[in-house]
């Protein structure tokens, strides 16, 4: 499956959050924002209890074992309790993101 980075999204520092990804324009929903890869990798070596990494803020839980990062925008999208968007692991190591709402 090929990916895909979006015109329609860009990365902004907010005070309160840090950097996250904001639409530039008007996104319908069901919109397939982004189709970004992931590199997966053993938890263990992310999410160590005697370190904490800077990379461990930015994975996904994969598997029991493993982690993923999202390339792209993909790691960036906020986790919020009300988000805009959606994702879905796809088939090859790929995460879709969509819009949930107009």
């Amino acid at each position: 499956m090929p990916t895909r980075q979006s015109p329609m999204i860009e990365i902004r520092r907010t005070r309160s959050k840090g950097r996250g990804v904001f639409a530039t324009q008007f996104i319908p929903r069901d919109t397939v924002i982004e189709i970004a890869p992931v590199l997966v990798l053993p938890a263990g070596e992310v999410l160590d209890d005697t370190i904490e990494s800077v990379l461990s803020h930015y994975v996904f839980e994969w598997t029991k074992k493993t982690v993923a990062v999202a390339l792209g925008y993909g790691s960036l999208y906020n986790h919020s309790y009300t988000p805009n968007a959606r994702y879905e692991d796809r088939p090859g190591q790929i995460k879709a993101y969509i819009a949930v709402r107009d």
